[in-house]
This record gives C-alpha cells, sequence and structure tokens, in this order.
C-alpha cells in the first residue's frame, strides 16, 4: 500500500502521460468529462459522475476498422492497425469498472472483437473510490462496493492525498513507473488500527493486552510526544465512533434475540402486534410489567403497557373490533387459519374497495428500470412487466380516496405496518372501485394508467374469476358436453353431442364396453370464444384428465371446465366408491375381452381429433 500527496500527483500525471496516452477526468466550461492529459488540463478528480462515461477509450463512438485503396483498376482492402501501445484511465469510478465488465461479456465472447481485445489488452484502469455517494447513485442496487474499487490499480481519498494499492500485473508495472511519486504508508497507521482494536475490545470485555501492549510499546518508543499526540486523537476518536456503533448494532441483535424467545413462547401474539405497529420493549419491560412501544417510524399513539400477554391478546382482539384499516391485518397476523386468500387475491376478487401496492423487485430484470420515469423507460424501450414487480401493501380503498391521497399516505403517515420505502417513482399502484379494475405507474409528475398490469398480475396469482348465479347445469351456452364409445376417434363408433353433463353421464354409462372400438369418455366443447374453445376429453374409462387439463393456463382458470372436473370427481366418488383405480370397474370385462397392454397405454397419448357438430342429442354410428 502506498501514499501520494495532492501536491505531488499532478507530477505523478505528467510521468505516466510521457510514457503513454493518459485519460482521465479534465473540467472545461464547467463540466467534467474523460480526455487527454495537457499540461494545462484542469484535472477534475473530485467530481463523482462525469458527463460520459470512460467506455470510450474501449469502445469509442466511431472508429476505422479498414481502408479501401483504388490503383490501376484495382481495389485493396487494409485492416485498421490494432491498439499495441500502453495507455491510462485514471480516476475511474468503482460503477464505470463494473460497466467495463459488462462490455466484456459482450465483446470479449466469441466470437471476440478483436479491436475492442486489444484495447482492453493494452489499456491500466486506475480506479477512485466513492467515499461518499451521492443520493441518486445505484451502487447498492447493483451489488457495487463504491469503497472498494475493482481494477488495475485503485485509489482511495485521504486526509492530504490518496491511498495507492497495485491489484494486477499491470497495476504492478504502472506503480513501478511512478514509484518516485509514492510513498509507502506509515507503521503509525498499523498501530493506530491496533490501538482502536484494543480500546473498542476492552469496552466490551475482550481482553488482548497480552498481543496489544508490546506492539503499541515497540512502536511508541521511538516516537516524538507531537507524534503520539495526533495519533491518540485519531485513536479516540475511531474507537469512540466504533463502539457507539457496535453497540447500537448489539442493541439490535439483543433485540432480535428477545424477538425471537417471544416468538417461541407467545408465537403469532407477537406478529400480531407488528400488524398493529408496536414491538415489544425488552429494556422497560419486566415479569409483571410488559411495555409496548411504537415501531418509531408512524404516527400512532404512545406507548402502551400491560400486566400479561393475556391482557395482550384481549387487547388485539378489541383492535379487531374496532373495524378500522388495520384491524384487518390484526385479525390476519392473530388467526390466519380464518383467510382463504391474501390481501392482495382479495383486491382482484373484488371483495370491498381495495388498492395494492407494488415496488420493483430488484432480483428480476425491473432493477433497470427502479426510481426511472415513464418517458425514461419508453425511450430506452423498456416495457412494464408485473413478473418484476411484488405487492408490498394492499388495504381498503375509502370512499373519495384518490391517487394523489394514496401517494400522500405512503409518503407522509403510512400505515403502521407499513414496511417498504415511501411511495416513489417507478411504483404501481392497483384500485378496484366497485369492480372497475385499474393499474397506475407512479410517475415523475402524477401518474401513468398500465392497461395491462392488472391482468398480468391476476394471471400471476392464478386466480380463477368467481362466476355468481351460474347455472353449471343446464347452460349451454358457454360449454356442452359429449360421450363417445371411441375417445380418440369418437367417428367410429356412438357418439353423443350437445349434452349438459348428467345426461352425458348417463349416455357414457349405457355406452356397451364389449362393443368399443376405443376407449369411451365424457367431453366438453367450450364455447367462450376464446383461444381454447373446442371440444377436449374430460374423462376416459373412469379416469378424469384433471392433471392434463390444469396444465393448459385456458383450461385451469376457466370456471366451466374446473366446475365440471369437481362434478366428475364427486361422480366417480359416489358411483365408484372406494376404488383406487376407476379402471378396476370394468375389471371383468376386461378379462373377459383381453385388453391388450397397447390399449391401456393408449389412454396416456390420446389426442382428441375433430368431431364434426350435430343436433343436440343426436346419435352418430
Amino acid at each position: 500500500m502506498y501514499q501520494i500527496s495532492r501536491e505531488k500527483m499532478p507530477e505523478l500525471l505528467a510521468a505516466v502521460a510521457k510514457e503513454m496516452d493518459l485519460f482521465l477526468p479534465v473540467q472545461n466550461n464547467g463540466i467534467t468529462n474523460f480526455g487527454f492529459w495537457t499540461e494545462d488540463a484542469k484535472v477534475d478528480l473530485d467530481t463523482l459522475k462525469t458527463v460520459k462515461s470512460p467506455k470510450d477509450a474501449f469502445f469509442p463512438q466511431s472508429e476505422v476498422l479498414y481502408s479501401c485503396y483504388q490503383k490501376a483498376n484495382k481495389t485493396s482492402i487494409e485492416p485498421a492497425a490494432l491498439k499495441d501501445a500502453p495507455f491510462a484511465i485514471f480516476g475511474v469510478r468503482p460503477c464505470d469498472v463494473r460497466a467495463f465488465d459488462v462490455l466484456d461479456r459482450v465483446f470479449l465472447s466469441e466470437p471476440a472483437d478483436v479491436y475492442y481485445a486489444a484495447r482492453r489488452e493494452h489499456g491500466i484502469v486506475v480506479s477512485l473510490a466513492c467515499h461518499e455517494p451521492e443520493d441518486s447513485c445505484f451502487c447498492k442496487t447493483f451489488g457495487i462496493d463504491a469503497a472498494e474499487p475493482q481494477a488495475d490499480v485503485a485509489m482511495w481519498q485521504v486526509a492530504d492525498g490518496y491511498a495507492w494499492e497495485a491489484k494486477t500485473e499491470k497495476g504492478e508495472k504502472l506503480t513501478e513507473l511512478v514509484k518516485e511519486y509514492l510513498t509507502e504508508q506509515d507503521l503509525a497507521k498499523e498501530v493506530e488500527a491496533e490501538s482502536v482494536a484494543y480500546c473498542v475490545c476492552s469496552s466490551f470485555g475482550l481482553d488482548t493486552s497480552d498481543y496489544s501492549f508490546p506492539y503499541i510499546a515497540g512502536w511508541s518508543s521511538s516516537r516524538e510526544m507531537k507524534e503520539m499526540k495526533a495519533s491518540m486523537d485519531v485513536i479516540r476518536k475511531t474507537a469512540g465512533e466504533m463502539i457507539d456503533q457496535l453497540t447500537e448494532e448489539l442493541e439490535i441483535i439483543l433485540e432480535e434475540k428477545q424477538k425471537t424467545e417471544l416468538h417461541e413462547k407467545y408465537g403469532i401474539l407477537v406478529d400480531a402486534l407488528e400488524a398493529a405497529g408496536y414491538r415489544y420493549d425488552y429494556r422497560e419491560s419486566e415479569p409483571g410489567h410488559i411495555v409496548l412501544a411504537p415501531d418509531g417510524t408512524h404516527e400512532i399513539a404512545g406507548y402502551l403497557q400491560f400486566e400479561s400477554w393475556g391482557d395482550i391478546k384481549d387487547w388485539l382482539e378489541d383492535t379487531i373490533a374496532e373495524g378500522t384499516d388495520i384491524s384487518e391485518r390484526v385479525d390476519r397476523a392473530l388467526y390466519p387459519f380464518k383467510f382463504d386468500y391474501t390481501l392482495e387475491e382479495e383486491m382482484f376478487r373484488g371483495n370491498g374497495d381495495r388498492y395494492a401496492i407494488y415496488h420493483v423487485d430488484e432480483g428480476t430484470p425491473g432493477k433497470q428500470h427502479l426510481f426511472m420515469n415513464m418517458a425514461m423507460a419508453k425511450e430506452d424501450g423498456i416495457t412494464i412487466d408485473a413478473a418484476n414487480y411484488k405487492c408490498v401493501y394492499s388495504g381498503r380503498l375509502h370512499e373519495n380516496e384518490k391517487l394523489d391521497d394514496l401517494y400522500a399516505v405512503f409518503n407522509d403517515n403510512p400505515p403502521a405496518d407499513y414496511k417498504a420505502h415511501s411511495m416513489s417513482v417507478s411504483d404501481v399502484i392497483i384500485t378496484n372501485r366497485g369492480g372497475d379494475m385499474q393499474a397506475y405507474y407512479v410517475d415523475r409528475f402524477g401518474f401513468a394508467e398500465l392497461p395491462d398490469f392488472a391482468a398480468q398480475r391476476e394471471k400471476i396469482l392464478d386466480i380463477v374469476p368467481e362466476i355468481e348465479n351460474v347455472d353449471y347445469e343446464n347452460d349451454l351456452t358457454c360449454i356442452s358436453f359429449y360421450a363417445a364409445e371411441c375417445a380418440e376417434f369418437p367417428v367410429m363408433g356412438e357418439v353423443h353431442y350437445d349434452l349438459t353433463l348428467p345426461e352425458a353421464l348417463e349416455a357414457y354409462e349405457k355406452i356397451p364396453s364389449e362393443r368399443m372400438h376405443g376407449l369411451k369418455c365424457v367431453g366438453f366443447d367450450l364455447k367462450d370464444g376464446s383461444d381454447y374453445e373446442g371440444m377436449q376429453s374430460l374423462m376416459i374409462e373412469g379416469k378424469i384428465q384433471k392433471e392434463f387439463l390444469n396444465s393448459i393456463p385456458g383450461f385451469r382458470e376457466n370456471s366451466y371446465v374446473q366446475n365440471a372436473i369437481s362434478r366428475v370427481e364427486k361422480y366417480l366418488e359416489e358411483r365408484h366408491p372406494n376404488v383406487e383405480n376407476p379402471l378396476e370397474s370394468n375389471k371383468k370385462v376386461d378379462n373377459e375381452k383381453n385388453i391388450s397392454k397397447e390399449k391401456n397405454e393408449k389412454e396416456l397419448n390420446i389426442q382428441m381429433k375433430p368431431i364434426p357438430k350435430k343436433k343436440r342429442g343426436e346419435m352418430s354410428l
């Protein structure tokens, strides 16, 4: 590890520029961009973000790949020479270093871009860590450590200059080139670190004196009092800050430990308290005196005190009885077995006017437009996909409550159990008021409608719409049924069309097994105008085709088909009780007919062929 002062930095840069091309942040007319070093260049290593990325050093916007010459009616083509001289890119931020890795995956994969590869081979990247990223930076989102740049040489800003560390072989060569301007870090820094460690460990009851004292004493014996005083100031300040930070973190750990122990004793009571916006205060609580504290992020009532956990349960049940917005969530936390659907699913099922808030799931491709306004997303060709979102909250939509109202609530005074970030650009809101389902993208100003988002989300949740007041028994407008002697080729035997399900089952039972051309079946003819319209087997030789039908979304999500499956299951239970394999009911006939192995296997591979339409109840032979 080396160090260079700010005063010597211009000399170091000049030394590098004598040996190779040097790109670095240069300020011109108040704008900082990467450019060539010159003696009069205004170098700017303090600006975090340049207007343009330094990637042009490896992948310029334009370049000569080959030249064409014509002489005496002959044309010759000469490829441009590859980069064969070293060059350095100085002051690259960790995020831009990561961008080089992304380019590598594209241009160094086979077939590799030889011009790009040549530049990467000869380019030396000197990265400068960010000691304080801006609020608009996205280092953490993309897993970039802004304090630990991965380059040929890494630099860190220190009090009077920069720390310098070679990371690769190219970095070592560059270090040797400028070594006269670098100084090795003083041993004092190591001793200061050891002293800080001793102070921190002692504060928490860990004795390291056997190792620390001889180390510190050996260093201090050759130092002047002025030097020692400066180091002691650093030690005192640093150790104090670390002790404070560790104390806070230990308190969080102890609280989590306490919470775990409480869960073991009182189970979902703790979860119900969180839903109400409270937490157990382990500092203030004692046997016979339980203190609940507000979670600290919401404007709700102050501390609550109880004598026992039984009293807390009574209070939670009173909260449920109040019928407020929070009541439903407390009820779900305390009695989860009472609810068949999540709050998000309740919204799609139309159980009252409701809303749901969605955030980008950063583990999906949606992270590319996180906090991006709609105009930018469209400009980049980004489609807003519900699969890239997760529901973070869902609640009741009050009368006259508008999108702006929800935005204000989830920024200024969110519900007690809301744990996500405040509502921001790229979030999505779905509302269901009186069955009118709408989805909106939270834009830079206002909201942008998303026509397909709600339908996409409903499909992800695999919600089968509930159709009320449907006469499944006699309604033939959406679905009818048929019974056929041969499931694979119905026209080869007896077949009955346009029946209700009971009529089809009755016809199925009357088809003689000893006269079969194949495996007899009951099927349905879907007439809902969807892509799945047409005829399909429902039951073949007493075996429901449930697994196959539910593997197809159009059947799995159709209430008529699902109702038919349920009714046939009930029919088989009543008609053939205690029979694991319905085919056993035809075992006697099968033995008499000596049904072949091929015939049983054929059941698994039946594909429905088009069947000519007949009138209701018409039989075809």
